[in-house]
């Protein structure tokens, strides 16, 4: 048998745990559940299908804690709580800190694991964004790189992209396309053996 009170009772168990919902918040978002369900009831609506009309409109606790969240500070400023509610989150930062350290005395061992396993995935992350950042920046040091372009060649029948094209394609894209200025055609011949690059005085080989 389904009770409203019941069900409001324990969402409201369940959202006032939410740190960005304020107490005030939660008696106004309960009043307005009130009232949307005593309207859809009047109207001739099965309560229980009244309230999970109600509840499905308004979002799951995340999606209203994260809507709350957007003012939780300013709210905090307006009432004049923002100070005590910082000193109140630094003595809760501190108290974690003390229970990681005891847990790291505790249990050393299952500590240099984590660290190790932390500092793994922190260096893979940092490898992947610099490989990234290559990427991306590899012709940024030129002063017309937003107007270099790569010609690549779509092959259909096998549904891929590759970076290879006919060598015809450099002199007929500047004869025959206006917006083309100049072309320039790479081949990596250093696949084969190693290539000698020279810039003055300076030489030096790739492969």
């Amino acid at each position: 048998m389904f009770s409203l009170e019941h069900a409001i009772a324990t969402w409201r168990q369940v959202v006032s745990r939410r740190k960005g919902l304020l107490p005030e918040d939660v008696d106004e978002l309960e009043q307005h559940i009130r009232d949307e369900v005593a309207a859809r009831a009047a109207r001739g609506e099965v309560e229980e299908r009244a309230y999970r009309d109600v509840m499905a409109a308004m979002g799951s606790p995340d999606d209203l804690e994260a809507a709350y969240s957007r003012v939780y500070w300013s709210k905090m400023q307006r009432k004049g709580r923002l100070a005590p509610t910082l000193i109140q989150e630094a003595l809760m930062i501190g108290h974690h800190a003390l229970l990681a350290l005891r847990n790291m005395r505790r249990s050393p061992g299952y500590t240099l694991i984590n660290l190790a396993g932390l500092a793994v995935g922190i260096a893979c992350c940092l490898f992947i964004l610099l490989f990234v950042a290559n990427e991306f920046s590899w012709d940024r040091y030129n002063e017309h790189a937003d107007r270099i372009v790569r010609v690549a060649m779509h092959i259909p029948a096998r549904g891929e992209t590759i970076d290879v094209t006919p060598t015809a394609i450099a002199p007929m894209a500047k004869r025959s396309l206006a917006d083309v200025e100049n072309v320039a055609r790479y081949y990596d011949i250093s696949r084969y053996r190693k290539v000698t690059i020279r810039v003055g005085d300076e030489a030096w080989q790739e492969s």
